[in-house]
């Protein structure tokens, strides 16, 4: 292993999903791309990492997913399958001590991934960006969504 993957304390993780029409909760979603972004507590020493997953089954995929991801079905079923790309994350990030993300259901998504794919994640603990935001510009009433909270910051 290199330096850097022993250095690893911050995983940052933004993934893409396609819901099946008709289902609302996590049981009808299935991760189609996901990027990664390693880092040290200094948040330096960067290291990079971004795949595409295959659907299991083509049929699933909806409209609403290749407009949001500017992905073509056939883009979509060429990539690795889930078991193939969780290994590579394995690989790529064997250890970190906190998984930051923009909700939770990206956290539950990839969780549940790397648990299909038989990868065990290293004890770690979870940021979720949305709950902080939500706290320092909504005042902890609401969740804010992401758009929401970059126009508040003037950005």
């Amino acid at each position: 292993m290199s330096k850097i993957e022993n250095e690893i304390e911050f995983l940052f993780i933004d993934m893409e999903w396609n819901q099946r029409a008709g289902t609302k909760d996590l049981e009808g979603r299935e991760p189609i791309q996901i990027g990664l972004l390693g880092t040290d507590g200094r948040f330096k020493n960067t290291k990079l990492f971004s795949k595409g997953i295959r659907l299991e089954d083509a049929k699933t995929l909806t409209e609403e997913t290749c407009k949001v991801t500017h992905a073509s079905i056939d883009t979509i079923m060429r990539a690795n399958p889930l078991e193939e790309v969780f290994k590579r994350v394995k690989m790529s990030f064997p250890k970190f001590k906190y998984i930051v993300v923009w909700n939770r259901d990206t956290y539950d998504l990839f969780r549940r991934s790397a648990g299909q794919a038989d990868i065990k994640l290293p004890r770690h603990k979870v940021l979720v960006l949305q709950d902080i935001v939500g706290i320092v510009a909504a005042s902890g009433k609401k969740r804010i969504g992401f758009e929401t909270a970059l126009t508040r910051a003037e950005i």
